[in-house]
């Protein structure tokens, strides 16, 4: 999928192209001479230079950052089709990803709660296999989990302060509870707090890939309204400064329904069906995580 992300780091690898104050002080990232300026400067050129810690400076590199993906699992019944062959489309860029150093992280919308399955980390496959494993249950409490992404870049982003976050979002984007009140549903509450939750994502320098299993029109007309939670998951998307990549409804149900009960060759047939849909699914999302990859992300301001 491409080159990984040029990425301004503190760390001691990398080529300097600038310097700051220096938090912690190496050896390998002691900024010599912008050092002696800032002392210069504080003591109006008076000699000797007698240097404190305030004139310390370092170098600040260009380097390069893996991914750390956080993958948001909408498991209700309208999307719980989906998540074996997300799962097999995510598995497609595995070896993109390993070789990249990427992480990736699961969390669940199940039983109308959020739950953190996996926190990021480069055991793709085991996240992978929890993935396959939820079962479905309950509503779809979609700002609660935006809000707890955010916690969990947030924890990560303390730990290891140089990083390229990209949050997965695998949902029709019809979040709940509904007040049943307004009849433009992006005046409910539910829709309000989504949307404000992109917001913060797209203020926390954050994109959110939205995956929609489900996208629709209310018309089959090419001109038809599109579904609303279906221009949710574009405005979603949108806000946060990310990427929407939309299924057709029954797209893959279609293939997957009748395996059990069906001839061998109508078996066979359907699986190519499916591996051609996977394929393309997964190149799809691949060449949008290959934008990310190529951006800047600064360590210290988060630009």
């Amino acid at each position: 999928m491409g080159k990984r992300a040029a990425t301004f780091t503190s760390e001691s690898r990398g080529r300097p192209i600038r310097f700051r104050p220096a938090t912690v002080v190496s050896a390998q990232n002691f900024a010599v001479l912008p050092t002696v300026r800032t002392a210069l400067i504080r003591q109006q050129g008076q000699m000797p230079l007698k240097l404190i810690r305030s004139d310390l400076q370092m170098w600040v590199r260009l380097g390069k950052a893996p991914l750390t993906m956080l993958l948001i699992a909408d498991v209700s019944a309208s999307t719980y089709h989906f998540l074996e062959p997300a799962a097999r489309i995510i598995s497609i860029l595995y070896r993109d990803a390993y070789r990249n150093r990427d992480t990736l992280g699961l969390i669940a919308i199940q039983k109308n709660s959020v739950h953190v399955i996996n926190h990021p980390s480069r055991n793709l496959k085991r996240v992978l296999g929890n993935l396959t494993r939820l079962s479905p249950s309950g509503n779809t409490p979609l700002a609660e989990a935006l809000e707890k992404a955010l916690e969990v870049f947030k924890q990560v982003r303390q730990r290891q302060p140089f990083y390229n976050p990209v949050a997965i979002l695998l949902s029709d984007c019809h979040p709940e509870p509904l007040t049943a009140t307004y009849k433009n549903l992006f005046e409910e509450p539910a829709y309000q707090k989504a949307i404000q939750q992109a917001k913060l994502f797209r203020k926390n320098k954050i994109p959110i890939i939205v995956i929609n299993p489900a996208h629709g029109r209310f018309s089959e007309h090419k001109g038809g309204e599109l579904w609303w939670g279906t221009q949710l998951g574009i405005k979603i998307a949108q806000i946060s400064g990310g990427k929407y990549h939309g299924i057709p409804h029954g797209h893959y149900e279609a293939a997957l329904k009748g395996f059990d009960s069906e001839t061998h060759k109508q078996v066979l047939w359907k699986e190519n069906l499916m591996k051609r849909y996977i394929e393309q699914d997964s190149q799809h999302v691949g060449n949008m995580l290959l934008d990310y990859r190529d951006r800047p992300v600064d360590s210290f301001t988060g630009r």
